[in-house]
């Protein structure tokens, strides 16, 4: 299930961060090359425009990064339980785990291994990016878990 779940919110976050980079600097692509800076350091976040070599690796570094939180979110959130959880419910552990990630990328992490967003989008954007990423992954959770007995509780 957290294959899935992640893969909806890497895929939502994306899809909001290049909103996000169009909207303030007619960029959709700048953002998303932020993750690029574990491999290259931290200029090559700045990069601006789409590259074969380092774009695709961004990509996959949001993108596993997704599937870890989504790890994450499973552990604290879908328990054996015959009592399904509410959608509501879902999208709050959603928020706190899009939350957690925000904290841990921004705060615990060396600046190498921060996402890189932030060269290219505000903090306002960045907060529509970590709530767009948790919305996805309680909304996913709360699909696949309907009426499961692996759900969580209410």
């Amino acid at each position: 299930m957290w294959l899935v779940t992640g893969t909806a919110a890497a895929i939502t976050s994306t899809v909001v961060l290049s909103l996000c980079g169009w909207i303030e600097n007619r960029n959709a692509v700048g953002p998303n090359n932020g993750p690029g800076q574990w491999i290259w350091g931290r200029r090559a976040a700045r990069r601006r425009h789409f590259s074969m070599r380092q774009t695709p690796a961004a990509y996959a570094i949001h993108h596993a990064s997704a599937l870890l939180w989504s790890r994450v979110h499973q552990a604290l959130f879908v328990r054996d339980s015959p009592l399904p959880c509410s959608v509501r419910r879902r999208l709050a552990e959603g928020a706190f785990t899009g939350a957690l990630a925000c904290f841990v990328d921004y705060r615990c992490t060396p600046k190498r291994f921060q996402p890189g967003f932030e060269k290219h989008v505000s903090r306002t954007s960045l907060l529509f990016v970590y709530a767009g990423f948790g919305a996805a992954l309680g909304l996913a959770t709360h699909l696949l878990t309907r009426g499961s007995p692996r759900d969580g509780h209410d």
